[in-house]
């Protein structure tokens, strides 16, 4: 905090704010080697990432990567955040100086490097080395792009992590890095009867949006502006995780008022257009927590009221559907219809072999149809594939495609492919369940796992490097099985149709345009 208080100043050359921003004084002063901040907007944050670089290039002789969700915002921050502060201190206006390297994305300080990246671009992920990484809005950056930038730290006698964003979905990005560290919250004391407390949405407000103030949970005294600013931060996870984290919400910032809060959450449910992401952003932008909601389809309590107690899973089978998730290893789950209106699960369970295992299960459960994704394992899939030809499937992803799903047989290869809208599929085999045409049953240890597996994903909005607004599918843990799932649905669709859909010539995948693969991201 002293390096930054004797040498930063503002872009219009004033004295940073410590008085309204004391939640950051030991943010500053952490030295941890691993640091996670999930955050409300508006609160600094993104000055105190500048600043600690800053301060490493200054202070160290080191290797520092700053990224961004994309190059476009690599530019806008260079220019209109980092320029103008180096130019409004002495200190920094000469160290930086003093380099031979100043552009957009690259700064040199004497013998330090200062490396601004977008987080969407694998060239980008792999041309340098790093001693310290330092991820700005991890939620809206690629996450396979980020595993790539940890592992330009693998060289470094430091190896320091800085990573925040304002959250998006439970068990994602931040979130998931905040709930494996120490979990530090914001304590504030009431100064009526002394009782230490974490202001919370709705429990700590109390009036309407005229009027409001911050209210103590235990005697109801006002928690005034003074108190929210003399907080201290106490951890409230396990400290075994070795992460510190940080969680900062705007109910923390004194110039914010609980009439704001109030109105902030009125705007965010009478917002004219799509409900859903204006609560979700209220969430997330203003209390800094993640929001599932819709964007979580299933959850433990959907899939419970789908079992059936009076039958068990099968140890054999008749005109059965197969949905096979392929990688490491191959998730299996075995359906069958019953009727229009019920569909059900007679096998869930985990393999290792293509060559024996898959037809093994083949004959024993009398599969009529089997889904599998094509890719990691191409060849081995495509060698199942051939074996039973019309009656195996491989599966593409391609969400640019004009409908939902195409069946075809591919000339050339003899493959009989499937390409699907991944989000498409997962909201219809979401809808099954939550109308309980899916029906599982009773409780085992299969079961359970499969349960789990269908609550570890979720849609969000992203927006691309173009600029364009899309959903896409994010997974928040093993998910396996939720794939399988989904495979086995789309042959269930298939014998409700009863034929095979000819896919448009422009739909058809060739050398100059491949198919997008199923390929799922990883987790961070």
């Amino acid at each position: 905090m002293f390096w930054t208080a004797d040498n930063v100043k503002t872009p219009k050359g004033e004295a940073l704010d410590w008085h309204d921003h004391q939640y950051l004084v030991d943010i500053y002063e952490d030295e941890s080697k691993n640091i996670v901040l999930k955050k409300g907007a508006q609160i600094g944050i993104t000055t105190f990432g500048m600043n600690k670089a800053m301060w490493m290039a200054d202070t160290r002789t080191a290797s520092i990567i700053y990224t961004f969700p994309t190059a476009s915002d690599v530019s806008d921050f260079s220019r209109a955040r980092i320029n103008p502060m180096i130019q409004s201190s002495p200190h920094l206006s000469r160290v930086f100086g003093s380099g031979t390297i100043d552009s957009v994305q690259l700064k040199q300080i004497g013998n330090s490097f200062l490396y601004l990246r977008g987080a969407w671009s694998e060239r980008q992920a792999i041309s340098v080395d790093s001693d310290f990484n330092i991820h700005d809005e991890i939620d809206f950056s690629k996450p396979d792009i980020i595993e790539m930038y940890k592992e330009r730290l693998s060289h470094s006698k430091f190896k320091w992590f800085l990573a925040f964003s304002t959250p998006t979905i439970p068990e994602y990005g931040i979130d998931y890095l905040f709930n494996r560290s120490d979990k530090k919250e914001w304590f504030v004391k009431c100064p009526k009867c002394g009782e230490e407390q974490i202001l919370k949405y709705p429990d700590s407000i109390k009036g309407d949006t005229m009027e409001a103030r911050f209210a103590c949970v235990h005697c109801w005294g006002t928690i005034t502006d003074d108190a929210r600013r003399e907080g201290v931060w106490k951890p409230t996870g396990d400290p075994r995780w070795g992460v510190s984290g940080y969680h900062i919400s705007q109910l923390m910032a004194p110039w914010i008022s609980a009439t704001d809060i109030l109105r902030r959450e009125e705007a965010s449910r009478i917002r004219p257009t799509s409900n859903l992401s204006g609560v979700k952003d209220f969430y997330n932008f203003c209390l800094g927590e993640a929001y599932g909601g819709e964007n979580q389809p299933l959850n433990r309590d959907i899939l419970l009221q789908c079992i059936n107690n009076k039958y068990s899973l099968e140890e054999k089978g008749r005109n059965t559907i197969m949905g096979v998730d392929q990688g490491d290893n191959l998730h299996v789950t075995i359906w069958r219809k019953e009727s229009a209106t019920e569909v059900r699960l007679v096998h869930s369970g985990v393999y290792h072999d293509f060559d024996k295992e898959l037809p093994n299960l083949m004959d024993q459960y009398g599969v009529t149809i089997c889904v599998i994704d094509a890719l990691p394992n191409k060849h081995s899939a495509r060698k199942f594939a051939l074996m039973y030809p019309a009656k195996v499937w491989l599966v593409y992803y391609n969400d640019t495609q004009k409908e939902f799903v195409k069946w075809y047989k591919d000339v050339e290869t003899k493959e009989y492919r499937i390409i699907v809208n991944k989000i498409e599929s997962l909201d219809r085999m979401a809808d099954k369940f939550v109308n309980h045409v899916m029906v599982l049953p009773r409780l085992t240890v299969e079961v359970d796992m499969l349960i789990r597996h269908l609550c570890n994903w979720a849609k969000d909005k992203e927006e691309k490097p173009d600029g364009r607004i899309v959903w896409v599918y994010k997974k928040l843990g093993a998910d396996h099985l939720t794939m399988a799932t989904n495979y086995a649905m789309l042959g269930i669709d298939k014998l409700s149709t009863g034929s095979l859909a000819e896919p448009n010539a422009e739909d058809i995948p060739t050398k100059d345009k491949p198919i997008t693969a199923g390929i799922l991201e990883k987790q961070f």
